[in-house]
C-alpha cells in the first residue's frame, strides 16, 4: 500500500499529519477512521475516557439522525490531522453503501510537507483563544 502522508510529533502542537504528494483542490485526502456510534453513546464515551488520555471523537448530523465516530483507539493518520482557523482542508461526509464516512477534501492545492489542517468546527477550544489573542495583539 502506498503512504501518501506521515506524521510527526511537536512538543507544542503533538502529532500532525503532512502530504507526501501534490493535492488539488478538492481532492479526497484520508477519511477519519473509528467506530460509527450514536450521539449517546459518543457523549458517554467522552465522559468515560481519562481526560489525561485525550479522546478523538467527532459528532455529526447526517440524514437527519445525530451519530459520532470514535477513532481513540484507531491507528489511522485522519484521526492526528489538527485544527486551524485557516484550514487547507474540509471535512465532508460520504455515503457508501448507505453508511456516513467522514473524509476529509483538499481546499485548495497541497504541497509535499505541508501539513494538512481543518476546522473542528469549535470555537472555544483553549489553543484557539491563544491563536485569537495573538491575532490581536498584532492588530
Amino acid at each position: 500500500m502506498l503512504t501518501y502522508f506521515c506524521t510527526h510529533f511537536f512538543l507544542h502542537t503533538g502529532y500532525g499529519v503532512y502530504a507526501q504528494k501534490h493535492y488539488f483542490k478538492q481532492e479526497f485526502l484520508l477519511e477519519y477512521p473509528g467506530q460509527l456510534i450514536s450521539e449517546k453513546d459518543g457523549e458517554k464515551r467522552e465522559k468515560e475516557y481519562p481526560p489525561d488520555k485525550g479522546s478523538f471523537l467527532y459528532f455529526f448530523k447526517d440524514r437527519g439522525k445525530n451519530y459520532c465516530v470514535d477513532a481513540t483507539n484507531s491507528k489511522g493518520a485522519g484521526r492526528m490531522v489538527n485544527d486551524s482557523i485557516r484550514p487547507n482542508a474540509v471535512m465532508k461526509i460520504v455515503i457508501l453503501d448507505n453508511i456516513p464516512h467522514l473524509c476529509l477534501f483538499a481546499l485548495q492545492h497541497i504541497s509535499p510537507g505541508e501539513e494538512i489542517r481543518f476546522d473542528y468546527g469549535v470555537p472555544n477550544l483553549p489553543w484557539r483563544k491563544k491563536v485569537s489573542r495573538l491575532f490581536s495583539e498584532s492588530s
